[in-house]
């Protein structure tokens, strides 16, 4: 039987890994605390804040799985870090008032919202195109 790391082995389940199961736990609390917290803030600044998880993913498979980390993922990582900084700096500070759903609706319709949608999915598809193996 081929042993892999943390314990599990090629034709065991997932779920009989004490790591499995303690990664998941923690996975799905963090969720939950994540989803409770949208009433304790502004949604601009909580959502920059699950970027993080990108930084810790490089972190986590570097430390716990011996992954090896590149030139490359260490300017992702770093750019990561710089946004969510940002969006930290400049997102508002209250949450938007809003009473009825012509409130939300005017949101969405809003020229520079929907010129910030198109130039994203412009970036997109750009940085998609360049970047074929």
């Amino acid at each position: 039987m081929n042993k892999i790391k943390n314990n599990l082995t090629e034709d065991m389940d997932p779920k009989e890994s004490r790591v499995w199961v303690i990664g998941t736990t923690v996975f799905v609390t963090g969720s939950l605390l994540n989803f409770g917290s949208y009433s304790l803030a502004p949604q601009s600044l909580l959502a920059s804040l699950e970027a993080i998880q990108f930084v810790t993913n490089v972190a986590f498979g570097s430390l716990v799985l011996g992954k090896v980390v590149t030139a490359r993922m260490y300017f992702g990582t770093s750019l990561c870090i710089t946004g969510t900084i940002l969006a930290i700096l400049f997102s508002s500070k209250q949450a938007a008032v809003l009473e009825s759903v012509d409130d939300l609706l005017a949101l969405w319709l809003n020229p520079l919202w929907i010129g910030y949608i198109i130039t994203i999915g412009a970036l997109g598809v750009g940085i998609q195109a360049i970047n074929k193996p």
